[in-house]
């Protein structure tokens, strides 16, 4: 394996050692066997988006041998996560730590689920490539191309619901699912041999699944063996032959690595072998630098990827109705605190917007479209598709001397946290204030207020072409237009 693989595999390893010895509780083999898969998997294949963990499209990555937890919580840290941090390593195993013994679910971390039971990831993962397999189907390859990577353990084939899963996963020809097993040989209480003798390439073979053996610490059998499971049409298993505790002079291939700390003498001899010459916890900043790299790389290409999926699902032939749309895609992929609903018309109608700005005016929530003279009498606001008829009745108007701005509030919620200074500019230039929403009117009042007007359907919905529909709710050009002439 190349120098810098060695290297980048050490600090999982070392981050692992450390956090299982500071907390004199845990697992210090599995990772540290696993670490070399673990490094060329995410350095080379993963596709992951440390800034936006639950994009939808992700590569799923699945720990059933839970037990190994610190190989999980080591590669987020170094990849970028803001979920996981030295200090959460440190606090490894101890009360309302992320870093909890064994992976446990928590939203947009990259802990994709919760495994404890040995044989739960592997159904967890069995699902997961169902899942990706039906939003493929319904949405197109073109959208949804994501596979399902899980690392298990002799334990996690050695429990009944590794059959059925396994068994499930090769009927359906999952081939968007790869299991990584990490072959030691060894369980917490000795040798593997003490329990079971399966021959484990024939129960996978008779499965459905592919199956591979490889060196578990060549960084170039890895490599190949996961090219070749990209191209598989069939569920893949690659046997991973490691060394539990791998490095360790003493307890490398032993169950004395598997459940208990190395000790702080034998820790001492796995730095001087493997030539580790940092304090506990320290990752030097050229090697945490290449990780963050990884971890930066993984987050363009899924922006470059989710974006142009996106767009491509967009007709660009009316891009000149988008400028909004866009506008307000931006402000989802940069929320950080809050989930987004994009609700978008299907009506055939003229651009609002031509000409595109700088700015994004949508992120002010609401913001001005139209104006059709200086003295103003009317504030006419509205969103999406209403927008449209909105301008059409202000120029109406303007025929008549009546002049109006048009207001496109695409998000009350951000407008609502502007300043009272632009929200009186937007809603302080006239006494009269009129809403036009195919929609209950409610939540308009609180900008019309009680001397207002508020055109929308306060009652169920009717199915016809929506001019009809528009027609029967007063929702059109004339009806409107006398409402108002009425009012001033």
């Amino acid at each position: 394996m190349s120098k810098l693989y060695k290297e980048l595999a050490n600090c999982i390893r070392f981050l692992s050692i450390d956090a299982v010895q500071k907390a004199n509780s845990g697992h210090p083999g599995m990772p540290m066997g696993m670490a070399d898969v673990a490094t060329v998997l995410f350095k080379d294949f993963l596709n992951f988006n440390p800034s936006n963990p639950s994009w939808i499209n992700r590569d799923r990555f699945v720990l059933s041998a839970g037990h190994g937890s610190m190989l999980l919580y080591s590669l987020l840290y170094l990849t970028g996560y803001k979920s996981i941090s030295l200090k959460d390593i440190k606090n490894f195993r101890q009360l309302n730590s992320i870093c909890a013994g064994h992976p446990e679910y928590h939203p947009n971390t990259g802990i994709e689920t919760t495994t404890g039971p040995l044989g739960q990831g592997i159904s967890n993962a069995v699902g997961f490539a169902i899942s990706e397999e039906i939003l493929k189907n319904k949405f197109g390859k073109k959208k949804i191309d994501h596979k399902t990577y899980v690392l298990a353990g002799d334990g996690c084939l050695m429990e009944g619901i590794s059959h059925e899963a396994l068994s499930l996963a090769g009927h359906l020809k999952l081939k968007n699912l790869i299991l990584l097993f990490d072959n030691n040989s060894i369980s917490i209480d000795g040798p593997t041999s003490l329990s079971v003798s399966d021959d484990h390439e024939k129960r996978f073979r008779s499965y459905g699944w592919n199956y591979l053996k490889i060196n578990g610490h060549s960084h170039k059998e890895i490599l190949k063996a996961l090219n070749k499971a990209q191209k598989s049409k069939k569920p893949m298993a690659i046997s991973c032959k490691t060394t539990i505790g791998y490095g360790s002079p003493n307890k490398g291939g032993k169950s004395s690595s598997h459940g208990s700390p190395l000790g702080e003498d034998e820790i001492k001899l796995v730095r001087k072998k493997l030539n580790w010459n940092y304090e506990p916890f320290e990752i030097p900043k050229e090697l945490l630098g290449e990780w963050r790299k990884i971890g930066k790389k993984a987050e363009q290409k899924s922006n470059k990827k989710n974006n142009k999926k996106i767009f491509n699902s967009i007709n660009l032939s009316s891009f000149k109705n988008l400028i909004e749309t866009f506008e307000c895609w931006q402000i989802a992929l940069e929320s950080k605190n809050s989930p987004s609903v994009i609700a978008l018309t299907r009506q055939g109608l003229d651009p609002v917007r031509i000409k595109n700005t700088f700015k994004n005016e949508s992120s002010l929530g609401a913001y001005e479209v139209l104006r059709t003279g200086e003295n103003i009498k009317l504030t006419i606001i509205s969103s999406g598709s209403e927008v449209s008829l909105s301008c059409d009745i202000s120029h109406k108007l303007a025929t008549e001397n009546i002049y109006s701005k048009v207001v496109s509030m695409p998000c009350q919620e951000l407008f609502d946290k502007q300043n009272e200074g632009y929200k009186n500019k937007i809603l302080s230039e006239t006494e009269l204030i009129v809403s036009i929403e195919a929609s209950e009117t409610g939540y308009w009042k609180k900008y019309t207020g009680t001397n207002g007007l508020n055109f929308g359907i306060d009652d169920f919905g009717k199915s016809a072409p929506y001019k009809e529909i528009y027609d029967h709710f007063n929702l059109n050009l004339k009806s409107i237009i006398k409402r108002i002439k009425e009012k001033i």
